[in-house]
Protein backbone atom coordinates (compact mmCIF):
# COMPACT_ATOMS: atom_id res chain seq x y z
CA UNK A 1 0.00 0.00 0.00
CA UNK A 2 1.46 3.39 -0.91
CA UNK A 3 2.14 5.86 1.84
CA UNK A 4 -0.39 8.31 0.43
CA UNK A 5 -3.33 5.96 1.07
CA UNK A 6 -5.11 6.12 4.36
CA UNK A 7 -5.26 2.66 5.98
CA UNK A 8 -8.39 3.67 7.87
CA UNK A 9 -11.44 4.57 5.85
CA UNK A 10 -13.26 7.66 7.03
CA UNK A 11 -16.29 5.58 8.01
CA UNK A 12 -14.25 3.11 10.09
CA UNK A 13 -13.71 3.51 13.77
CA UNK A 14 -10.26 3.40 15.33
CA UNK A 15 -11.23 0.24 17.22
CA UNK A 16 -8.71 -2.55 16.75
CA UNK A 17 -9.02 -6.14 17.94
CA UNK A 18 -12.43 -5.50 19.47
CA UNK A 19 -11.21 -2.62 21.67
CA UNK A 20 -14.14 -0.30 22.31
CA UNK A 21 -12.74 3.13 23.17
CA UNK A 22 -16.11 4.67 23.99
CA UNK A 23 -16.90 1.96 26.52
CA UNK A 24 -13.56 2.47 28.25
CA UNK A 25 -14.11 6.24 28.26
CA UNK A 26 -17.53 5.80 29.86
CA UNK A 27 -16.12 3.52 32.56
CA UNK A 28 -13.22 5.88 33.29
CA UNK A 29 -15.49 8.93 33.36
CA UNK A 30 -17.61 7.16 35.98
CA UNK A 31 -14.80 6.02 38.28
CA UNK A 32 -12.50 9.06 38.23
CA UNK A 33 -14.95 11.45 39.97
CA UNK A 34 -15.72 8.76 42.55
CA UNK A 35 -12.00 8.32 43.19
CA UNK A 36 -11.45 12.07 43.55
CA UNK A 37 -14.36 12.41 45.98
CA UNK A 38 -13.09 9.42 47.94
CA UNK A 39 -9.62 10.93 48.10
CA UNK A 40 -10.97 14.23 49.42
CA UNK A 41 -13.12 12.45 52.02
CA UNK A 42 -10.15 10.34 53.11
CA UNK A 43 -7.94 13.43 53.39
CA UNK A 44 -10.52 15.29 55.49
CA UNK A 45 -11.22 12.33 57.79
CA UNK A 46 -7.56 11.42 58.21
CA UNK A 47 -6.32 14.93 58.90
CA UNK A 48 -6.24 17.07 62.00
CA UNK A 49 -9.49 18.47 63.31
CA UNK A 50 -8.63 22.11 62.52
CA UNK A 51 -7.38 21.53 58.98
CA UNK A 52 -10.53 22.89 57.33
CA UNK A 53 -10.22 26.16 59.24
CA UNK A 54 -6.71 26.61 57.85
CA UNK A 55 -8.02 26.41 54.29
CA UNK A 56 -10.18 29.46 54.83
CA UNK A 57 -7.01 31.59 54.91
CA UNK A 58 -6.21 30.78 51.27
CA UNK A 59 -7.70 32.67 48.39
CA UNK A 60 -9.98 30.83 45.96
CA UNK A 61 -8.03 32.33 43.04
CA UNK A 62 -5.03 30.17 43.91
CA UNK A 63 -7.16 27.03 43.90
CA UNK A 64 -8.61 27.93 40.50
CA UNK A 65 -5.13 28.68 39.20
CA UNK A 66 -3.95 25.26 40.35
CA UNK A 67 -6.90 23.55 38.65
CA UNK A 68 -6.21 25.47 35.44
CA UNK A 69 -2.52 24.59 35.48
CA UNK A 70 -3.35 20.92 35.97
CA UNK A 71 -5.55 20.97 32.86
CA UNK A 72 -2.99 22.67 30.59
CA UNK A 73 -1.06 19.47 29.70
CA UNK A 74 -4.31 17.58 29.06
CA UNK A 75 -5.56 20.22 26.64
CA UNK A 76 -2.17 20.44 24.88
CA UNK A 77 -2.07 16.66 24.44
CA UNK A 78 -5.59 16.68 23.02
CA UNK A 79 -4.70 19.44 20.55
CA UNK A 80 -1.56 17.57 19.50
CA UNK A 81 -3.55 14.40 18.80
CA UNK A 82 -6.12 16.37 16.81
CA UNK A 83 -3.40 18.03 14.72
CA UNK A 84 -1.72 14.70 13.93
CA UNK A 85 -5.06 13.10 13.07
CA UNK A 86 -5.72 15.85 10.54
CA UNK A 87 -2.22 15.41 9.10
CA UNK A 88 -2.85 11.69 8.52
CA UNK A 89 -6.47 12.33 7.49
CA UNK A 90 -7.94 10.23 10.29
CA UNK A 91 -11.20 11.73 11.39
CA UNK A 92 -11.58 11.65 15.16
CA UNK A 93 -13.78 13.62 17.49
CA UNK A 94 -12.27 15.88 20.17
CA UNK A 95 -13.66 13.60 22.89
CA UNK A 96 -11.74 10.70 21.34
CA UNK A 97 -8.57 12.77 21.46
CA UNK A 98 -9.14 13.43 25.14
Amino acid sequence: MPLTENPLKKSQSINRNGFDFHRVLKIISFFIPIAVIGNVVYAVIGSESGILEKFSHYKIEYLLLAVGLVLVPVVCQMLRILLWSRKFEVKIKPIEAF
